[in-house]
This record gives C-alpha cells, structure tokens and sequence, in this order.
C-alpha cells in the first residue's frame, strides 16, 4: 500500500467526497481516509435525499448556489446517474419576517426566478397548507431535492476512477504537521504535503492532534416520516417555514422520495450530542415541536411520526462554515461547521478546499467562512 499522497482527506461524508474527487480530477495522488465503513449512518450524509435551493437570506450562498446547480449536473453526467430532482419549493412565513425579506432580496439580487403568493391564492395552490392570512409563499421552481446516498457514492466513484484511493475503517488517532504532514491510523501510517479535514461532528476530535479547538457544537437531530392522511399532498414541493416565537429555528418537509406515503418532515434543530455516545441523548424532545407545526400548518398529514432516523449536525454560533486554512499550519485546510445545510453546496465546497491545498486561485468570496471570525479559537 502506497503511504506517501500529495494530499490526504479525513472524512468521507460528502464534503470530504466531493473535495477528494475534485483533487483526484486535478491530478493530485489523493487517500480519502474514513473512520467507519462507507455509507455508515453515523454521520451527516446517509439516508435517500436533502433539499436543493438558492433561497438564503445571504447572497453569498446564492452565489455559491449559483455555481453548484452546474457542477450537480456534471456530476450527474460524469457518474451517469440522476442525482438532482427538481421538484420546486416553497418557503413560507409571516410577511415581515426578516429572513423571508432577506431571502427575496437575495434571489431578486441574482436574478433568480421566483415568485411570492399570498392570502387565498395560497391555498388554491398550495391546498396542503393551512397558514394566516399573514403570511407569504416564497415559491422557487428550481428547488428539488438531491438523492444524497447516490450522491456519496457518485463522488467516490468519480474519485477512484480518476486515481484516488478510499480506505474505510481507518480513524486517525495522531497527526504530525510540518512540510511533510504524517497521519496515523488504527491500521497505518501516511504521509502527505496536504491535509484537508473534513470530519463534521467529530472535528474538534482530529484537531486536538493539531492543538486548536474550534467553536462547533454537535447536535443529534431527529429525522422523521410521516403518513399522508388525506391525498391534498400530490406534487407537493420541498417546503421551508421559517418560525417565528418557536423554540425551532425553522421546519422544513420534503415529497417521499424515500419511503412511499411517508413524507419528511423535520424540526432543523436537535440536541446536544457526543457524536461517540450519541444514543445516550434524548433526540426525540424536538419531536413535540414538528408535530406542533404540523397540527397548526399543515393539512393532510398525520403529526405522528411512523419512521424516526438521525443526523449529525454541527453547529456554529453564526450557522455558518469554516472554510479556511489552519491558522498555524497552512498545509492543513479545514472543512466544519455547516450546522445542517451544507449539503446542496458540496461541489462548490469541494472545488475550494481542493483550490486552498493545492494553492489555486479562489474562485470564491470565502471570507464569511474564516476561523479567524470568532476570537475563541485558540490552541489548547
């Protein structure tokens, strides 16, 4: 087994993959290093399907959105496989919610289609919801959902078949950084001139071998499915409600792409959680508020789960990333902290993270995702 690569990759969940494949495809000798089996379901990137969308209150996720929509279909051709389903989506909440404003403004500033319904007109287009007079339906046709198991895999294959090497079952327990990075697994040691940390939950984890600490909370999340009671949900869309006077930031539910007649339908938020002692927490506290939301905003729908799965998020104080090389060793670049929405963005990630270890121009505004934004990182 080959032990020296131009770069070395922790973590193969899709941020990891898709920084991986990029580095393969520009010809660096790339190990992807993960500390499960592949398609685990301890992580953040199992499971059948995320929603795909460019509405943020931020337009430099619009931006980025802009550029992953084409890089999703270049991996869908590359792969050969159907990954993006464009659906449409709606996000929706009182008129004067700031997010709701914030969002409008984003997508009108980047000239992306969409349109804003309000009173009766929602209900004749949207006879699943059930909303105050007050509020407005944000509706976007190019949102949809990404199946993201075939997701993860495309990626890998991608990677492999253009040179890179995957290992599974190898967590890191030592890394050593200078000019030459070594990496110690349970089964081996490697050497690399770039490392790339792409650990999500258990980042702080594989950090401490590089003595920084970085603001980031795990939360354990609850994933849950839903039975259709009545059929107003045909054709339905990926929906957002962004909350207001809610202990959940906000809910979002998505067609049954995964189990037929179920639909999901989450509270994007959770519990902390010791990503290696996950099952010691109460995920399901949240689940109250989800069948709230769905008693008061919804029609159609049963408010009992019939499926629960999880999901790791990792949370910063602001919601966003760190993209951004290590402070003290600028041979190793960080990947943390999407806080649960990161995934529609992993071909735009990945093409930063392999730019920033192999020394690329950045094609990126990346300066909302520096750890240098908050003063309490430090060494330890």
């Amino acid at each position: 087994m080959t032990s020296s690569y131009d770069t070395i990759v922790v973590g193969a969940g899709i941020e990891g993959s898709a920084t991986a494949m990029y580095l393969a495809i520009k010809g660096s000798r790339t190990l992807l290093l993960e500390q499960f089996e592949l398609e685990h379901t301890r992580g953040s990137s199992h499971g059948g399907s995320r929603i795909i969308r460019y509405n943020y209150p931020e337009s430099f996720y619009v931006e980025m959105m802009k550029k992953a929509y084409p890089l999703w279909s270049d991996i869908e051709k590359q792969a050969e496989v159907k990954l993006v389903e464009k659906c449409g989506g709606i996000t929706f909440g009182h008129r004067d919610h700031v997010e709701i404003r914030n969002g409008i403004e984003s997508l009108s500033r980047e000239n992306i289609p969409y349109s804003v319904i309000e009173s009766d007109e929602i209900q004749k287009r949207y006879p699943f919801l059930n909303l105050p007079d007050d509020f407005v339906v944000v509706a976007e046709p190019d949102s949809g959902y990404v199946y993201a198991r075939k997701s993860l895999k495309a990626m890998q294959k991608i990677f492999v078949s253009n040179g890179g090497t995957i290992l599974d079952m190898h967590k890191v327990v030592g890394i050593t950084p200078g000019r030459i990075i070594r990496v110690k697994t349970l089964k081996g040691s490697f050497q690399c001139k770039s490392l790339i940390i792409c650990a999500g939950p258990w980042t702080n984890t594989v950090l401490a071998y590089t003595e920084l600490r970085l603001p980031i909370t795990p939360h354990r999340v609850c994933i849950s499915f839903y039975k259709q009671t009545h059929p107003v949900f045909d054709n339905i869309p990926i929906f957002i409600y962004r909350a207001q006077n809610d202990p959940v930031y906000y809910y979002f539910g998505m067609p049954d792409s995964e189990y037929p007649g179920l639909f999901k339908i989450c509270a994007h938020d959770g519990v902390v959680s010791d990503p290696d002692d996950r099952d010691l927490d109460n995920q399901y506290s949240f689940l109250k508020y989800t069948s709230a939301f769905i008693a008061s905003k919804l029609r159609g729908v049963s408010s009992k789960p019939s499926i629960l799965e999880t999901c790791m998020y990792s949370i910063t104080p602001d919601y966003h990333p760190f993209l951004d090389r290590h402070p003290h060793f600028h041979n190793i670049v960080i990947e943390a902290g999407f806080s649960g929405h990161g995934f529609k963005l992993a071909p735009v990630v990945g093409s930063i993270l392999s730019g920033l270890a192999l020394h690329e121009e950045i094609d990126y505004d990346i300066s909302h995702f520096k750890i240098s934004r908050f003063k309490s990182n430090s060494k330890l």
